[in-house]
């Protein structure tokens, strides 16, 4: 659903070019409403169809995100991860660039390139289940490419530590299986630092 705004589309023989000044969309749980800007354009190439996005998206929470997020945009693996594990807080200032490659008939296609950046404040990020998620997180989503996501972390809360930084990488994400690397820098009394990733029992 789209609360209104204003969309431009030029075609020619060369191709199609859609532009969207501003895309508002409706305020979601979070009572905040997402504004999409940017351009997308289709042009024929070799015998197939070469699409690229260019997105701009002022913000959106977290809790939105699994229903504006389109399914397969990113790769298999990118919307499954993210929304699963960054369960609350609010994602700003989003640019993302995605080019596609398509067959004529739109019957086969691929994600060629991804690439962009996203800010996030306030995340609640579960990063090792059932251990308790990180609380309180600002971080830095950069999309490497279509098989590769890097998350900076800035600042957080675990427990009784403080979270100094880290760096999750995503890999696999246009792959059947998806992995995860994890560093992350604590703070805080060596009581409360032994016992990090320690969890309660069911």
């Amino acid at each position: 659903p789209v609360a209104g705004g204003m969309v431009e589309i030029v075609g020619s023989a060369e191709g199609l070019t859609l532009t969207m000044q501003r895309l508002a969309l409706p305020a979601g749980a979070g009572g905040r409403q997402s504004v999409v800007s940017g351009t997308a354009t289709v042009r024929p190439q070799d015998g197939m169809l070469d699409g690229v996005l260019d997105l701009h998206l002022n913000e959106v929470a977290f809790a939105d995100l699994g229903t504006l997020w389109p399914d397969g945009v990113g790769g298999p693996g990118a919307k499954a991860w993210i929304t699963e594990n960054i369960t609350a807080g609010t994602a700003h200032d989003l640019r993302l660039r995605l080019r596609v490659v398509a067959s004529p008939d739109l019957s086969d296609g691929a994600v060629t390139e991804m690439s962009g950046a996203v800010d996030g404040r306030n995340l609640v990020v579960h990063w090792l289940r059932p251990v308790a998620p990180t609380e309180q997180v600002a971080a830095r989503l950069v999309f490497v490419s279509p098989d590769e996501i890097d998350i900076a972390v800035l600042s957080g809360v675990q427990g009784g530590l403080t979270v100094t930084g880290g760096q999750v990488r995503l890999t696999g994400l246009a792959q059947a299986w998806q992995f995860a690397t994890i560093t992350v820098d604590l703070s805080g009394p060596v009581p409360a630092r032994s016992g990090a990733p320690a969890h309660p029992s069911p």
